[in-house]
C-alpha cells in the first residue's frame, strides 16, 4: 500500500499512515495566531484519514504534533506492506438532523443561484 511517511529533518520518524482499502490519508500543517496584536501563535501538523472500506466509515488519526517557526519535516510517499496503527479511530456518523439538512438545502440554493448568474454572464460574454 502507499503510505505517507513523516520524519523530522533530523531523521526522527514520526508516523507512517496508509490504508489497504478505499479511503483518504491527509497531512495538514496549520498555523494559529492567538493574539491579533502580537507575534504569538502556534503551529500543528495532523496526519489523519478516512477509511471507507467498511460501513460505517472510520475517521482515523495517526499524529497530532506541534510545529513552530524553523521546524522542518520530510514527507515521503512510500510503498509499504503495513502502516502504523492509528492512535484514534472514530465512527464517521453522517449528520442526520433536520437543522443540518436545512443548512445544506440553503447552501445548495445559493450555489444554484450563483451557477445561474455565471451561465448568464457566459452567455452574454462578448467575443473579441
Amino acid at each position: 500500500m502507499v503510505c505517507i511517511e513523516l520524519h523530522k529533518k533530523n531523521g526522527e520518524r514520526l508516523a507512517a499512515a496508509g490504508l489497504p482499502g478505499d479511503g483518504i490519508v491527509t497531512l495538514v500543517f496549520d498555523w494559529h495566531r492567538s493574539d491579533l496584536f502580537g507575534p504569538s501563535g502556534s503551529g500543528t501538523l495532523r496526519l489523519r484519514g478516512l477509511d471507507m472500506s467498511s460501513e460505517p466509515a472510520e475517521k482515523l488519526l495517526w499524529l497530532i504534533h506541534p510545529a513552530g517557526v524553523g521546524d522542518e519535516f520530510v514527507v515521503s510517499y512510500v510503498d509499504d506492506e503495513t502502516a502504523d496503527e492509528p492512535v484514534r479511530r472514530d465512527e464517521d456518523v453522517p449528520h442526520k438532523n433536520e437543522e443540518y439538512r436545512r443548512a445544506l438545502a440553503k447552501r445548495l440554493e445559493a450555489l444554484e443561484d450563483q451557477a445561474r448568474r455565471m451561465r448568464e454572464m457566459l452567455a452574454n460574454w462578448s467575443k473579441p
